[in-house]
C-alpha cells in the first residue's frame, strides 16, 4: 500500500489512534529543528524565578525554573544543580555560583518551546 497510513479497511485508524494517544498522555514529538537556548537565556529564567530578590536561588527556585525549561524531573535536577554548582555550600545558588550553573544546564540541552 505504499507508505499509506490506511488500515486495511480504509480508514486512518492507526494515525486518530497515534494523534489521541498524544492528546491524552500531554506527549508532543519534538521538532527536528529545535533552538537550544543560549547561555543569557537560560541566566534570564533563572533570575525571573528570584521571587525574593535576593540575587540567589534557593532550591524552589531552581525547581520552579526547571519545570519552566521543561525539566521531566526538575526537582531532582534542581537538587543536582544544587549538588553540582553550589561551590560554598550554603544550599543557594549565588552570582558567582550562577556562572558554573549555566555551562552545566547549557549540557541538558533545553529548547525554545
Amino acid at each position: 500500500m505504499g507508505g499509506s497510513d490506511s488500515d486495511s479497511s480504509g480508514g486512518r485508524s492507526s494515525v486518530r489512534w497515534g494523534r489521541w494517544l498524544r492528546r491524552m498522555l500531554g506527549w508532543v514529538p519534538k521538532s527536528t529543528e529545535e533552538v537550544v537556548l543560549t547561555g543569557e537565556q537560560l541566566r534570564n529564567i533563572f533570575m525571573q524565578h528570584d521571587k525574593d530578590g535576593d540575587g540567589r536561588l534557593n532550591r524552589e527556585e531552581l525547581e520552579a525554573a526547571f519545570r519552566q525549561l521543561g525539566s521531566r524531573a526538575p526537582a531532582w535536577r534542581a537538587e543536582r544543580a544544587i549538588y553540582y554548582n553550589d561551590l560554598d555550600l550554603d544550599e543557594v545558588i549565588n552570582e558567582h555560583e550562577m556562572d558554573h550553573l549555566i555551562p552545566y544546564t547549557l549540557g541538558c540541552r533545553y529548547t525554545l518551546n
